[in-house]
């Protein structure tokens, strides 16, 4: 019997129900995605026909050929990347990761082709089989969150990427009962057991960018010592390596969902509501993740110049901008633009980044050591300063003085 091509092909996609703050639930394709087509002409006996990756909208199509026999097929999905830089698998006991595969499709009926349709296949509670299964359903999510934004970061070059491959164990039941990033295995292991659940956008972003940190600097992080101290890395005092490390991923995951994910950008704290925290000076700010990721906001923040801290003594009638842990901060008021306001500072998130890679500067010719205690926020700015053109140094005077509750200086004081 002579050959023909076949042609299988089809779309996968999820349904979003965790991402958006507006309350749309939206089908969204899931693109990148590894495809496994298996063919059986005899007794349902398949083998593998070839893998392929679905493109931006979630399609995808295998050719091959084979004789004319008839045919059964079935399709099989797995959140690895093209590129093998990213997965999503479940967690093995010892620590491993399985090697999950997801079945989608597979026909009822033998068929004589040559094409094979499949048609939309989404990871949807309701679904059948393994598309309706909760944990794959919220995979499917996570694939979607971090894979989006690695390719974000990717699309803007500069060495911003990640460059190592990571993945994402979902459910891990951490004995501390603490999603974490282990910079060794290159894992983020996201916790679930009877009673809490971790496996949100949120927690997975913050524990992708501690490993995007880890592969972006030199040193370490001394997370091995404070772990045998019996103190946990979210202290309300730390060292101000640890302060910022543990601050700058909550913060990157913040700036991520506002860049990409259409939530609204985290606004600066007020000096009041520093001060009701107790973050009463910078250097106690800069020791503390809530303070650190705010001031990361505020070295973003758009047309700072506009804005009102106010004093540690002044109640500020302003939104709520949340913080990681127990602390939460209401928002610096903004005001009307000022006269002949300046275009700088204009940092975004890709700047930030950028200040942790080597060679920018010859005042910083190694990547950001975050083994170094003192390699702070106070550093970072300094740093920052000096590696990106569009903030000065007495704009970085400014920035501190913002974050610092006991002075009273606004932006527009600075002009």
């Amino acid at each position: 019997m002579s050959d023909q091509t076949w042609e299988i092909k089809g779309k996968i996609q999820f349904f979003d129900t965790m991402t958006r703050d507006d309350g749309k639930n939206l089908n969204k394709p899931l693109a990148g995605v590894t495809v496994e087509i298996h063919g059986a002409n005899v007794g349902r006996i398949y083998d593998s026909w070839g893998k392929v990756f679905t493109d931006s909208e979630g399609n995808f199509s295998l050719k091959a050929e084979k004789s004319k026999s008839k045919r059964n097929f079935k399709v099989r999905v797995r959140f690895e990347d093209k590129e093998e830089i990213l997965s999503i698998n479940t967690p093995l006991l010892g620590g491993g990761l399985a090697s999950d595969w997801y079945q989608v499709f597979e026909t009822a009926d033998t068929t004589d082709g040559p094409t094979v349709n499949v048609g939309t296949k989404t990871f949807s509670s309701g679904a059948t089989g393994d598309l309706g299964k909760s944990d794959n359903i919220k995979r499917a999510h996570m694939f979607y969150w971090v894979k989006t934004s690695m390719d974000a970061l990717k699309s803007r070059g500069s060495g911003i990427q990640f460059t190592s491959p990571i993945n994402v164990a979902y459910p891990a039941n951490v004995i501390s009962g603490t999603s974490y990033a282990n910079g060794v295995t290159r894992t983020a292991y996201i916790h679930r057991n009877s009673k809490t659940d971790h496996g949100n956008v949120d927690t997975v972003l913050h524990e992708v960018m501690h490993l995007w940190n880890y592969q972006h600097n030199t040193g370490t992080s001394n997370w091995i010592q404070a772990a045998m101290s019996g103190k946990s890395t979210h202290e309300f005092q730390e060292k101000a390596a640890t302060g910022f490390h543990e601050g700058f991923a909550e913060w990157a995951k913040d700036a991520l969902m506002s860049e990409l994910f259409a939530r609204k950008a985290v606004l600066p704290a007020n000096r009041f509501s520093l001060a009701t925290n107790g973050l009463n000076t910078f250097e106690t700010l800069e020791r503390n993740d809530d303070g650190v990721t705010h001031g990361l906001h505020l070295l973003i923040t758009p047309q700072v110049w506009a804005y009102k801290f106010g004093t540690s003594a002044e109640r500020i009638s302003a939104v709520e901008t949340g913080g990681r842990g127990t602390l939460t901060f209401t928002a610096a008021a903004k005001g009307s633009q000022p006269p002949d306001m300046p275009a700088t500072p204009n940092v975004t998130l890709f700047d930030v980044l950028k200040v942790f890679l080597a060679g920018q500067h010859p005042n910083w010719p190694t990547a950001w050591q975050v083994g170094t205690m003192d390699n702070g926020l106070n550093v970072f700015f300094k740093r920052a300063s000096d590696i990106l053109p569009n903030l000065s140094n007495g704009q970085r005077a400014m920035l501190i003085e913002m974050l610092t509750s006991g002075q009273t200086k606004e932006p527009k004081d600075f002009l």
